[in-house]
């Protein structure tokens, strides 16, 4: 895509579920939906940490225009944690 083309819908929710795949901070999987450059976030996290990380990664990708947030409030136990559990 070259710099000042619009990605569509589909792509740029594909651009976005890649970098959270990737991104070291965002360890858990979330609903991606994209509508004219709005992305939404969905589903679960660990901890605010993590929420914010998400949200500072999908905002970092070309295309974005803004981040509608729609993770769940109650974060869920990391599976590192649960591992780790008696």
């Amino acid at each position: 895509m070259a710099p000042n083309d619009i990605p569509t819908n589909i792509e740029l929710q594909a651009d976005v579920t890649a970098a959270l795949h990737t991104a070291r901070a965002v360890d858990s999987a979330l609903g991606v939906s994209a509508h004219e450059g709005v992305v939404t976030l969905s589903g679960s996290v660990t901890d605010a940490a993590e929420r914010s990380a998400a949200r500072a990664v999908t905002g970092q990708v070309p295309g974005v225009t803004a981040v509608s947030d729609e993770i769940s409030a109650r974060y869920r136990i990391s599976a590192h944690v649960a591992a780790s559990a008696p």
